[in-house]
């Protein structure tokens, strides 16, 4: 007789691989559920200095302490919480700090920053660099040419002016006092390229007061003529600036508020990068 086969159980081949399918995915949700209370438990444990009780977290998290205890002993096991014995309570391991420390040291801008400047090069269609602050310069380290003509002296390895432009002003006004006085005193002359290029450190300083209260800086033709540019702080994990991100666009196809249009898409970029790389508001 044609049709299902039926085991000598009684159950149908195809009913019985139906039956594991729903049996894998009810174990799957179930993994999904149990791994998901155990990262809250970690995220709990991790909100006090002074540690938790496994009774504080169940009744915080609305688990059930023996489930409580036994995923805080499991991850203790491992180092990713440790109990004090006297108080018997949880604060978190040190295995956390190894991970954290190996996911730092894999930081590379660059890298992180690649997809979206390359989407944001597709949507403006203008010319995107990327600079970092590295021992007393100011250096390009990925530039995006977009499909429209415009000459500009920067390239990939090349350094960035300080004053003129907006990558410079931007990584100066975010960098450390430190940093800033080194540099400062390392460039003791400001280089004037244009006639609306800033002409004295007070002048500068109070421009970097600015572009920091605003979280961006402009560059109305400072550097070359006939070009403007905008640019945007990257932040990483600790909150410093890691490096900065321009857009230029020549005068003739740009005016101010298509710069300030500009602005809005390079600060969501600048936003996404820095989640990236680990920076949270």
């Amino acid at each position: 007789m044609a049709g299902k086969r039926i085991k000598a159980d009684g159950i149908g081949e195809r009913d019985e691989v139906s039956l594991r399918n729903r049996m894998a995915g009810a174990d799957i949700k179930d993994g999904i559920k149990s791994l998901g209370k155990a990262l809250d438990i970690l995220v709990c444990v991790g909100e006090t200095y002074e540690g938790t009780s496994v009774t504080e977290v169940s009744d915080k998290l609305e688990i059930n302490k023996a489930t409580v205890s036994k995923m805080l002993s499991t991850m203790a096991s491992r180092n990713f919480v440790r109990k004090d014995i006297r108080t018997r309570r949880y604060r978190l391991g040190y295995k956390l700090i190894e991970l954290g420390a190996r996911l730092i040291e894999a930081i590379d801008i660059r890298t992180e920053a690649y997809p979206y400047l390359k989407a944001l090069e597709k949507r403006v269609n203008e010319v995107i660099n990327l600079a970092v602050y590295d021992n007393g310069e100011i250096i390009y380290v990925d530039k995006f040419e977009g499909s429209r003509p415009l000459r500009l002296h920067s390239s990939v390895g090349g350094r960035a002016d300080l004053t003129c432009t907006s990558v410079g002003k931007v990584l100066m006004a975010f960098l450390s006092e430190q940093d800033q006085a080194y540099l400062k005193d390392t460039h003791k002359v400001i280089e004037r390229r244009t006639k609306n290029s800033i002409k004295t450190w007070q002048e500068f300083e109070r421009h970097c007061e600015k572009v920091k209260a605003q979280g961006y800086a402009l560059d109305i033709e400072e550097s070359s003529e006939g070009i403007m540019c905008v640019g945007a702080p990257v932040f990483d994990y600790s909150g410093k600036i890691a490096g900065a991100v321009s857009i230029s666009c020549p005068t003739v196809r740009c005016s101010l508020d298509n710069l300030m249009q500009l602005k809005d898409i390079l600060l969501e970029t600048c936003n996404k990068i820095s989640a990236e790389c680990g920076y949270s508001v």
